[in-house]
């Protein structure tokens, strides 16, 4: 339990982890707002399959730059040695690492997905009358 908060302070006090989920926020609202402008919504499933198409690449490429930061801002500052002694277990600290990125990820990834669906079907609104 230690080492998950550990983490999570970790993620939570990197600056660049914030500054990169906001860009990649502000361009998959972009992305929906520009395919949604230029995509008929005949059929039912259109909103739910535009938005996953989105979100789904937007969410691969999030969980790239977090996980790439996360990993890397241990060895940039050096506290890497002490990440490793305040766990003696290894693995207990790559599962507690692995278990927090998975954890925010699949918050973003479900926030995006609302957020792109109460756009997408906004725009559909405003198109239909």
């Amino acid at each position: 339990m230690r080492a998950l908060k550990s983490e999570w302070i970790k993620l939570k006090s990197i600056r660049s982890t914030w500054i990169s989920i906001a860009i990649v926020s502000v361009v998959i609202l972009l992305n929906v707002i520009v395919l949604s402008e230029s995509t008929s919504f005949n059929n039912k499933g259109g909103i739910w399959n535009l938005t996953h198409i989105v979100c789904g690449q937007a969410i691969i490429v999030v969980c790239g730059i977090i996980i790439m930061i996360f990993a890397s801002n241990e060895f940039d500052n050096g506290i890497i040695d002490q990440s490793l002694l305040a766990t003696p277990n290894r693995t207990t600290y790559f599962l507690s690492k692995g278990l927090i990125s998975s954890l925010y990820m699949t918050i973003f990834g479900i926030i995006c997905m609302l957020l792109s669906f109460i756009s997408i079907y906004a725009i559909e609104r405003t198109h239909s009358f």
